[in-house]
């Protein structure tokens, strides 16, 4: 299994990197993905992940959902969607 987690650390949480660190230990090939230097289809198309974590507020939010809406053969996304307001959680559902 290949993951892409979005890097999505900050002065608060290095969430990301805790887990791609647990990804690797159980076997997993696993990519941090730094959203200024690469877009979201570069970064997909390099990568060619099985799984894709982002958090809800991603700069590359719409581009990912997009790739993954338009591809008959995507990833699985996964969104983190701790403290997402409400309504930002009904347009993900939709």
């Amino acid at each position: 299994m290949k993951t892409l987690i979005e890097n999505y650390s900050n002065l608060y949480s290095t969430e990301a990197a805790y887990f791609q660190n647990a990804f690797k230990m159980a076997g997993c090939e696993s990519y941090i993905w730094d959203t200024n230097i690469h877009s979201a289809y570069d970064a997909i198309d390099m990568t060619k992940p099985d799984i894709i974590i982002m958090r809800w507020n991603s700069q590359r939010r719409d581009d990912i959902i997009r790739y993954v809406t338009e591809n008959p053969i995507a990833p699985e996304l996964v969104i983190n969607v701790t403290r997402a307001p409400k309504q930002i959680i009904n347009q993900l559902k939709s």
